[in-house]
């Protein structure tokens, strides 16, 4: 079964959608990416490893995490949007993942025609360590978001 967040909403439809990712009542206004969060909060299948304390590293002390929680959950939901599936739905599918006995399943966007810079775009989102996830500002600049991408909806492909 298919899981949809419960927080992503539409302003304006096709063919230039306007669609924001909301958060309601849940979250903690962090100023910069560095600021630590401790809330455990989050829909199964987008909740980024280090809140289910499913790694450690230097960025993750006394169960904190980062804005980059939310990047993670960005690209849960590109890959959903560009393939159709919650790739980490099983939260055991996550801990493959995240142990490094389970790839990305980038083949996916393959069969969607998305391009090799649209594979980088998606593989930085979803980056085990969270420092190694680029900011928000830095993904307005990634090439991918640059390249003009237009889904087909009659082929069912993304084309630039």
């Amino acid at each position: 079964m298919l899981t949809l967040p419960k927080n992503i909403l539409v302003k304006h439809t096709g063919p230039f959608w306007w669609v924001k990712i909301a958060d309601f009542g849940i979250t903690k206004r962090a100023e910069e990416a560095t600021e630590a969060i401790k809330n455990t909060v989050g829909t199964p299948g987008f909740i980024a490893p280090e809140v289910l304390d499913l790694i450690r590293s230097g960025a993750i002390q006394d169960n904190s995490y980062t804005t980059a929680v939310d990047i993670w959950s960005l690209g849960i939901v590109v890959m959903q949007m560009l393939t159709g599936d919650v790739i980490f739905e099983d939260q055991q599918l996550l801990v493959q993942y995240v142990s490094g006995s389970l790839k990305l399943p980038l083949d996916r966007l393959s069969e969607r025609g998305v391009s090799k810079s649209g594979y980088k775009f998606v593989e930085s989102l979803l980056s085990v360590r969270p420092d190694e996830r680029p900011q928000a500002k830095e993904l307005l600049t990634h090439n991918w978001m640059k390249s003009g991408h237009v889904f087909d909806p009659l082929d069912k492909r993304y084309v630039a």
